[in-house]
C-alpha cells in the first residue's frame, strides 16, 4: 500500500511539473520557451527518441 501511495505522489508531482511547464511555455518569454524546447531536445537525445521530442515540441507550439 505504501508503494502505491509513493507512486501516486510521484505521478502527481510529474503532472504538476508538466502543468507548470506548460503555463510557463504559454505565458513566458521567447527565451523561456526556447529553454524549454532545448531541454526537450536534450531529453530526446539522451533517450534516443528524437521523434517523440519533436512531437512534444510541435504539440507545445500548437498550444500557443
Amino acid at each position: 500500500m505504501i508503494k502505491f501511495l509513493q507512486k501516486l505522489k510521484e505521478q502527481w508531482e510529474v503532472n504538476r511539473a508538466c502543468r507548470q511547464t506548460l503555463e510557463i511555455y504559454k505565458t513566458g518569454t521567447a527565451e523561456e520557451r526556447q529553454q524549454i524546447e532545448d531541454l526537450l531536445w536534450e531529453v530526446g537525445r539522451s533517450k534516443g527518441d528524437m521523434a517523440q521530442a519533436e512531437a512534444v515540441i510541435k504539440s507545445l507550439r500548437q498550444a500557443l
